[in-house]
């Protein structure tokens, strides 16, 4: 039986959901090594909806991240609620502006929180000796969510090419488009940073 990875989406596009580039090279890379990949998304309201032509909010009403992230997801999406964090074997998070916005709750005059489902599932993930990849703006989603990553390397600081690996938490963090220029270089570099989240995920499941 292949092992499983999730790739979990904020949405579709890259200024109010997850980059697609970032989301289809990750697709593209963990099916080539051999896994079986699933789509999953949390189920609540995106913060606002963008317009990509103009760069602006295009509308006030509320859409679902759910519904939104099918758009981008190649068959069935589901919501995490449906899903144990003990049947995959990893959790690919693409970056996007989606990951800063609708992956948080956002209340006046308090510090933004990761939603309560992402940041549970996560947890039990790792408590099960999953692994989690995170690219670009999605960090700011695996940070929040573990205290433990705070000493972690500032993603920016990094070199184009390079990420941060941190076996014993289970955790891969990538700038991917933050740091890369052109779709191309993003294609090659997210080739290795799925190699390194890979080799971690098959030493974690097999320790």
């Amino acid at each position: 039986m292949k092992p499983r990875v999730m790739i979990m989406l904020s949405g579709c596009g890259p200024l109010d959901g997850s980059d697609p580039f970032e989301s289809v090279f990750c697709h593209y890379w963990v099916e080539k090594l051999g896994c079986e990949v699933i789509y999953g998304a949390p189920s609540g309201n995106m913060l606002r909806t963008v317009d990509h032509l103009s760069g602006k909010d295009s509308s006030k009403s509320k859409r679902n991240i759910l519904k939104e992230s099918a758009r981008l997801s190649r068959g069935k999406i589901f919501s995490l609620k449906e899903v144990s964090p003990k049947l995959v074997q990893g959790v690919v998070l693409p970056g996007g502006q989606g990951a800063a916005k609708n992956c948080f709750s956002f209340k006046k005059k308090k510090m933004p929180v990761v939603r309560p489902e992402i940041r549970q599932f996560l947890k039990r993930h790792l408590e099960s000796r999953g692994t989690v990849l995170a690219i670009s703006l999605s960090e700011f989603v695996v940070r929040r969510s573990l205290p433990d990553l705070k000493d972690a390397p500032d993603l920016l600081a990094l070199k184009p090419g390079q990420f941060v690996s941190n076996e014993e938490l289970g955790v891969v963090l990538s700038p991917g488009s933050l740091l890369s220029s052109s779709a191309g270089t993003l294609f090659i570099e997210t080739e290795r940073v799925v190699n390194e989240f890979m080799n971690m995920m098959m030493k974690r499941k097999s320790s």
